[in-house]
């Protein structure tokens, strides 16, 4: 539906009286989230900053007479600007991950966020509005695991909280990585466990720096445990440092870093996930997004997700098992105990290929060219018949620009001769 269309359905709901205006409700909804859907944001702008955005410019524009895409098109680049310049507060988000706290723990700074790693939740931060919160979280701690305090800079609760996660998610992807990689099948059929060997804590909260709320909002996990709930496994907490340290090095290299750091934290929170049937549709969305196959067949999946290695007969058998099995999960609703040990299955494919790419990203110059060079057959004669005709496309490209040249040259001459004869 174009945006000209939409606002003729918004203005033909709208309701106008001395009191204000209002919409037809169900109307409204779904021509709203149309809206929100087409409405270009800059990527830095939340959704619910969006969505925020976008009601307030509809009322607005409505107020002031027919709701059209101009009248709208106008509120809202104001709006847009209003926000852009708004000052940026102190934040601070309270959370925790599990990892058995092991002592001092250097400050990371990442994106504009500082985040602190503690033994115990400073006192200062006022939680007690978490009792007028519905629905009420059922734990409010993890006894064992370390509490983190992420600092940072927003123009809205809601951006302070995505920077937050964002930079602490990547932290924890860092870290969960080897572990990720050497931890193979899990079965654990009756377990409500998520994939992820350092998980998030049942809780985070955002504050100001004296510790009040920013919002009255808590963001919990339902299904967490208790607060006895122990962390996935034994871990040193000088390990993960180093592993994140090294593995940020490597990604600073590179162009492209800022793909490899969202494909990591799409990675691990997918992991997060204590339904093994959702944690594996994750894995496999996340697997097509790091192959550039989100958009095709899924056999195109299999093909680039088993390129890199060696002999492949294995993996491509075993990742089509996978594929019949995420057809399975999508168009029959199918589930039974083995989910787990599938989601293992394919997080193993997914965190090779991502150390694949933090490896080898210096011989890549974006990640589109990651996904090309995965797309390459994996026959030896065919890839160096392809690697002749490219060799010699290159050389007929230059030397076709050098004939080109001459040839004009020589054109040239020859005008300016039979024009001096003429004359």
């Amino acid at each position: 539906m174009e945006l000209e269309e939409l606002f003729v359905r918004f203005e033909r709901c709208c309701r106008r009286n001395g009191q204000g205006v209002s919409f037809d409700a169900a109307s409204f909804d779904d021509l709203f989230d149309i809206l929100v859907h087409k409405w270009e944001f800059d990527v830095s702008v939340t959704l619910e900053d969006r969505e925020r955005l976008t009601r307030a410019a509809v009322f607005s524009a409505a107020r002031k007479g027919p709701l059209t895409h101009k009248s709208f098109k106008d509120v809202m680049a104001r709006a847009v600007q209003e926000f852009d310049a708004s000052p940026k507060k102190d934040y601070r988000l309270l959370a925790s991950v599990g990892v058995p706290w092991g002592g001092r723990t250097p400050k990371v700074r990442l994106d504009g966020a500082s985040i602190r790693f503690l033994a115990h939740r400073p006192d200062q931060f006022d939680l007690t509005f978490i009792e007028n919160v519905t629905p009420k979280p059922k734990v409010l701690a993890a006894s064992r695991y370390t509490h983190v305090v992420v600092g940072l800079k927003a123009r809205s609760p809601s951006e302070a909280y995505d920077v937050a996660m964002r930079a602490l998610d990547f932290v924890r992807a860092c870290w969960s990585f080897r572990l990720n990689k050497t931890r193979g099948r899990q079965w654990h059929s009756n377990s409500n466990a998520p994939l992820s060997p350092i998980a998030l804590g049942p809780i985070q909260t955002l504050h100001y720096p004296n510790g009040d709320p920013a919002i009255q909002r808590v963001w919990f996990d339902p299904f967490f445990g208790s607060s006895s709930e122990s962390p996935n496994v034994s871990v040193k907490m000088e390990d993960c440092v180093d592993e994140f340290a090294r593995i940020r090095k490597l990604i600073a290299r590179y162009s492209f870093g800022p793909d490899i750091v969202n494909l990591m934290v799409r990675h691990v929170r997918a992991l997060d996930s204590r339904d093994p049937a959702a944690a594996f549709l994750e894995l496999w969305s996340a697997l097509e997004h790091l192959t550039g196959t989100s958009k095709k067949n899924n056999q195109e999946t299999v093909k680039r997700g088993t390129f890199i290695y060696a002999d492949g007969a294995i993996e491509t058998a075993l990742l089509e098992v996978m594929r019949s099995r995420r057809n399975e999960f999508v168009h029959s609703a199918w589930r039974d105990g083995a989910s787990r040990e599938a989601a293992s299955v394919l997080n193993v494919f997914v965190c090779d290929l991502v150390l694949f790419l933090i490896r080898n990203g210096r011989r890549f110059g974006s990640l589109a060219e990651f996904q090309a060079f995965l797309d390459l057959s994996r026959d030896e004669s065919r890839l160096s018949v392809e690697t002749r005709l490219r060799q010699l496309a290159l050389r007929m490209r230059s030397g076709g620009r050098r004939q080109r040249s001459s040839a004009e040259n020589l054109n040239g001459a020859s005008a300016h001769h039979l024009v001096s004869n003429g004359s």
